[in-house]
């Protein structure tokens, strides 16, 4: 569930960064963003032939189709868990930056890093595998009308930055990783989307 899981694995920055304005939209004070786009994508990066060195299309997608979006209705659990396996298969089969507000508060600084990060996997031919020994578990924080935060447990199996020849570069898990999740919508008619993904370290434990 990491959102910027590239790191040094693909010479940019970021690193294992995730952000949000946790206590801000926990009272409810959050700017008012437009719902996701759904724009299909469009661009089409090239890789050199290995027979004649002139570039040829490649498409940015492995060809997976996404996994439907739930983003609306008032089981605010499986709409958060929705969007976060959305975020995942973005990283892992098609980053393509006009999907990030299918699943992120456009203009968010969460969203903002979102783009940024599969540009730069576009940009470097990477890739984030993500598997879990166990669905995401969340538990509600809070919940107001248009913010829903969450605890969020991910059980992971592996987490692989890989090259598009399917060559590992980086390796995480197995794991357990804990996270705030923040979701919020504009007014109570309007899609559901992503404004925090917050990593938490471990619990402490304190031995007297």
């Amino acid at each position: 569930m990491l959102v910027f899981a590239l790191g040094a694995a693909c010479g940019g920055g970021g690193g294992e960064k995730t952000t949000g304005r946790a206590r801000a939209a926990e009272r409810g004070r959050v700017t008012t963003a437009r719902p996701g786009s759904t724009t299909t994508t469009t661009t089409t990066p090239t890789t050199p032939s290995t027979d004649t060195g002139k570039p040829v299309a490649r498409p940015a997608s492995d060809g997976v189709s996404p996994p439907a979006v739930v983003d609306r209705g008032t089981d605010s659990v499986a709409v958060a868990r929705s969007l976060a396996e959305y975020g995942r298969w973005l990283e892992w089969h098609d980053p393509d930056p006009a999907l990030v507000d299918r699943a992120y508060t456009s203009g968010s600084e969460l969203a903002n890093n979102m783009v940024r990060t599969v540009v730069e996997m576009r940009r470097v031919r990477k890739r984030v595998q993500e598997v879990d020994r166990a669905p995401l578990d969340f538990v509600v924080v809070s919940e107001l009308a248009n913010v829903v935060s969450f605890r969020v447990t991910e059980r992971l199996a592996r987490r692989d930055v890989v090259d598009l020849t399917g060559h590992t570069l980086r390796h995480v898990g197995p794991a357990v990783e804990r996270y705030v999740v923040i979701m919020m919508r504009p007014e109570t008619d309007a899609a559901w989307r992503l404004l925090t993904v917050e990593r938490r370290g471990p619990p402490i434990e304190v031995l007297l």
